[in-house]
């Protein structure tokens, strides 16, 4: 049933003790970190009109929030946040974060991905080869068998870094698998993500859409905060 261009749903009421649900090493030191190529590495500011009224360099402002504090600041940058549009999820980064990340006045910082691949190995995370397995794609045993994978060339690149199909690290990968329809996701890191949020909601017994509870929203109530 649709209201006012809404889906109107019921309640979920899917909670289960039996689910754990704190958050997966894959997912949080992994699969979670592939959004980081959607980062720009300008944000806008913008007037109440939202006419464009310049921009302010992350690194400059990375655990400084004095711009927050001068003039019309605050409101200025989250009106700024609200129309940027954000980058895309590919393998590009914005130079800001693959060169200059956390520079605090020097003239060179460090690179996230790096950082970002690094840390996935740091906690023992398997390669992508395990997962593709663990999510339904089955294990590739050459470089051929990475179907999911945009095209021949990344396979050849990829075979240019790593010695095996074993060696590839999750964290790289990813920005290397064709996009689900309809998703930002290829379907290994969209398998992780869906495992880690639909753990994230049946182990929480105070999860906003169950109606079983004494302080659980009404039906009106919950169809508003779904328009958000």
């Amino acid at each position: 049933m649709f209201q006012r261009g809404l889906l109107v749903r019921g309640y979920v009421n899917d909670y289960s003790p039996s689910i754990n649900p704190t958050v997966l090493n894959d997912h949080a030191n992994g699969a979670f970190r592939y959004f980081h190529s959607s980062i720009l590495g300008s944000l806008s500011l913008n007037h109440e009109s939202r006419a464009f009224a310049g921009s302010i360099n992350i690194n400059d402002h990375m655990f400084n929030p004095t711009v927050l504090e001068r003039n019309d600041g605050y409101r200025m940058l989250t009106r700024g946040m609200t129309t940027q549009p954000m980058g895309r999820n590919d393998p590009s980064f914005d130079p800001e974060v693959r060169h200059f990340l956390f520079r605090a006045g020097g003239r060179l910082g460090t690179d996230i991905k790096a950082l970002d691949i690094q840390r996935s190995r740091d906690h023992g995370i398997p390669g992508y080869n395990t997962f593709r397995q663990y999510c339904g794609l089955g294990r590739a045993t050459r470089w051929e068998d990475f179907v999911e994978l945009r095209g021949p060339r990344d396979i050849q690149l990829l075979n240019s870094l790593y010695r095996t199909v074993d060696d590839v690290d999750l964290t790289v990968a990813e920005f290397f698998e064709r996009h689900l329809p309809g998703t930002q996701a290829g379907p290994t890191y969209h398998c992780i993500l869906m495992e880690q949020f639909l753990r994230t909601r049946r182990g929480d017994r105070f999860f906003f859409e169950n109606g079983n509870g004494p302080a659980s929203f009404t039906g009106p109530q919950l169809n508003e905060v779904r328009k958000a």
